[in-house]
């Protein structure tokens, strides 16, 4: 009895002083932990604010988006996830009728558009940085392509189809005449966001997905024998509740 309780009064006197000095025991060995998926393109998108944590220091919030200086080019290039609105490169350009006509226009704000002249200079560019910084603008990824022919899916039960059909083959310095279209479904309804049969016509869309909206963007153009045109637009849509705001 005595040499027992002598064991295992060493055995506690062995744990202390373990314990003391940092030392533990050996553990089962863990395999490393996988990390989870994250959606093609989701992690560089701003999102929404989340609601905040009283466990969790909230994230840094993301450096303002700034128009590129230079040449203004198509798209949309910056998300305000408080006022749930898009900034965007929007007009046309014809070659044939003078300067473009272009303008930064806040997709699904209330902010007034701001001209923009053939090219963007520093000053030019303050008053819209300043602009987006004070509403709160995130710079956005490259959107994704949607194929021709084949539903591209917005989530909620929402997508955009574009359709292609070449109508009459063109010849000699005659481009071909194609009838194209962008067709919105969402709620079980259908929108047209395009829909045009001419010569030499093209339509491309890109879709950002940015937290629970989705912008679109449709660039389009006419190139035939003595025009040629571009222009772009885009569309801020809620799939759950289907609201497009253009």
């Amino acid at each position: 009895m005595t040499l027992a309780m002598d064991l295992r009064t060493g055995a506690c006197l062995a744990c202390i002083v373990a314990t003391a000095f940092g030392c533990k025991g050996k553990e089962e060995s863990k395999p490393p932990s996988s990390p989870s998926p994250v959606a093609a393109g989701s992690a560089a998108a701003p999102s929404e604010p989340a609601a905040p944590s009283a466990t969790a220091p909230a994230a840094p919030a993301a450096p303002p988006a700034r128009i590129a200086t230079g040449e203004p080019a198509f798209g949309c290039f910056a998300w305000s996830p408080s006022l749930r609105a898009a900034a965007c490169v929007t007009g046309t350009i014809d070659r044939s009728d003078g300067p473009p006509k272009l303008a930064v226009t806040f997709v699904g704000a209330t902010s007034a558009p701001a001209t923009l002249n053939e090219t963007v200079d520093d000053a030019a560019a303050k008053p819209i940085d300043a602009a987006l910084a004070k509403d709160g603008y995130a710079a956005l990824p490259p959107g994704q392509k949607v194929e021709a022919g084949k539903p591209f899916d917005l989530g909620r039960g929402a997508s955009v189809t574009v359709t292609e059909k070449e109508t009459d083959a063109g010849g000699d310095n005659v481009a071909p005449t194609t009838k194209i279209t962008a067709t919105l479904t969402c709620g079980g309804k259908q929108i047209s966001l395009y829909d045009h049969e001419d010569e030499g016509i093209g339509l491309a869309v890109h879709v950002h997905a940015v937290g629970s909206h989705v912008i679109l963007g449709l660039a389009s153009g006419q190139h035939r024998e003595g025009e040629s045109i571009d222009a772009f637009e885009a569309v801020v849509l809620d799939p759950s509740s289907c609201e497009l705001v253009r």
